[in-house]
């Protein structure tokens, strides 16, 4: 291991190479603190940090390659969290130095959870400032966040990815926010502000204040389309090349925000509604028997659409059409299997969709078809891994299914209304949310923790001596709070 620093008077440091196995501290001068988690790594990391009370935390399995830091301020906080891989990009954290001497404070750069960041920049200048990005987000080839001002903020939402677009929050409190799934082509531009002000000529009244954009789930900007302040686009819609939003895109003649629709045009408009798209390819395979490789992997994809708008619904509370449209999906994942046998996400994909029936079992009370639908996911993991004995997500599936149903076994026999029988649904539900967070899927992860902390509060009204009971509520309460921050739990 090499490891290089120098800690002199003007904080200029570098560090060439350092792996550690075990958590580390280490300060940069008198200005930064380094933790380091173990499994993480730094090659090439340099810059200068000036202030006090800094903080740079990287997390469990990160990987840091080729990053510049410049930091003049002081309280700023800097989160690289677990296996996330920053690769030859630059953060830079300060203020207007040649307008007074201000600089920048309290500011924080949280980079989520499996994260890759690739030839990026980050560019923060002002005080109290945010950028945060969820689970499985891709940024790189050029891609410019920048934020400037006081209280704004960019939130990027799980599996999200960018390619050399352009965001800017500026000014006081303003904000953009980009919602899960969302897919940002090359040459976006996303401005909440016009950067420099506008005034009335008599009055000098300001008429160009920034505002906050919004962004909503599984959203598709094409190649230069242009965000500008005000913008709001709704969840599954698709915005045309080169088009310019310049506020909400609603349907025609109504106060209600376009879904599920193609946005094109100067001023932006709903051109066409009741559409859905996809990252992946999803062929017209009919007659196409000629290429099994592609009518499998087009079913495959299907099988995600039908998942999809099933999840909607089911996080909605629609049940009822939501078993209806798993069961489209498993019988596309099974026509996958039919061309190509060997079909390991196809068959994992099956597992994770009988998961999702029983969950809408168990949230009917129909138990004893939950169970059947849970031993059809397991039956689908050992498929998987028969192809592939370390396949990691259908390990994670098969055993998280097991104990559930071994919870749902072990109370089959105590009657509904018992303790023990509510104990082990309540463990079940909480168990099931683990899949749903493993899945990004934030909303069915919050209805199941609230079915499993309903049982298990009910529960310890009968059973307070149950210690293990307890553990499992309070972790259902912390992992609620964090998904809902106004949550109360009694």
């Amino acid at each position: 291991m090499e490891q290089h620093m120098n800690k002199s008077a003007d904080c200029d440091f570098q560090i060439t190479c350092l792996e550690t196995g075990k958590p580390l501290l280490d300060l940069i001068g008198d200005q930064a603190e380094l933790r380091m988690e173990p499994g993480s790594s730094i090659t090439e990391f340099a810059g200068t940090i000036r202030g006090c009370q800094n903080e740079i935390h990287i997390g469990p399995g990160a990987r840091i390659t080729e990053l510049r830091l410049e930091i003049d301020g002081d309280g700023n906080r800097i989160r690289i969290e677990s296996d996330s891989e920053i690769r030859d990009c630059r953060i830079r954290i300060g203020g207007h130095m040649d307008r007074g001497d201000f600089r920048g404070n309290h500011n924080l750069v949280r980079i989520g959870p499996a994260n890759s960041l690739r030839k990026t920049a980050v560019d923060f200048t002002g005080s109290s400032n945010v950028l945060e990005t969820g689970d499985r987000v891709y940024i790189a080839d050029g891609s410019q966040l920048f934020v400037n001002g006081f209280g704004c903020a960019i939130r990027i939402g799980d599996a999200t990815s960018a390619t050399n677009a352009y965001f800017h929050a500026e000014e006081i409190e303003t904000s953009i926010e980009i919602g899960e799934d969302t897919m940002i082509a090359a040459y976006v531009a996303i401005w909440a502000g016009d950067i420099h002000p506008i005034f009335n000529s008599d009055s000098f009244q300001r008429l160009n204040n920034a505002k906050s954009i919004v962004v909503g789930k599984h959203v598709w900007l094409c190649s230069g389309a242009q965000l500008q302040k005000g913008a709001r686009v709704g969840d599954n819609c698709i915005v045309g090349k080169h088009t310019t939003i310049m506020g909400p895109v609603n349907y025609d003649n109504s106060d209600v925000l376009a879904q599920d629709a193609i946005i094109y045009g100067m001023p932006a408009k709903v051109q066409k509604r009741g559409v859905a798209w996809s990252r992946e390819m999803v062929y017209d395979v009919a007659g196409m028997e000629k290429y099994p490789d592609a009518c499998s992997q087009s079913w495959f994809h299907k099988g995600h659409l039908y998942v999809r708008r099933a999840n909607d619904l089911l996080a909605d509370n629609h049940d009822p059409e939501a078993r209806m449209i798993y069961l489209e999906a498993v019988r596309a994942y099974q026509e996958a299997i039919n061309y190509k046998n060997d079909y390991i996400y196809a068959y994992c994909a099956i597992g994770v969709a009988y998961i999702h029936l029983a969950q809408i079992e168990l949230f009917g009370g129909g138990y004893d078809t939950a169970r059947v639908h849970l031993r059809s996911a397991l039956s689908s993991f050992e498929r998987a891994l028969d192809q592939d004995p370390a396949h990691v997500d259908s390990i994670f599936y098969r055993d998280v299914v097991k104990g559930v149903l071994e919870q749902l076994e072990r109370e089959r026999a105590d009657d509904e209304g018992q303790s023990g029988t509510r104990a082990g649904f309540g463990r079940a539900h909480a168990m099931l949310a683990r899949i749903e967070r493993h899945l990004l899927e934030r909303d069915l992860e919050s209805r199941e923790l609230k079915t499993s902390l309903s049982l298990l509060d009910r529960v310890g009204d009968d059973v307070p001596g149950d210690s293990q009971l307890g553990l499992t509520r309070e972790e259902v309460r912390a992992r609620l709070r964090q998904l809902e921050p106004s949550f109360q739990a009694r």
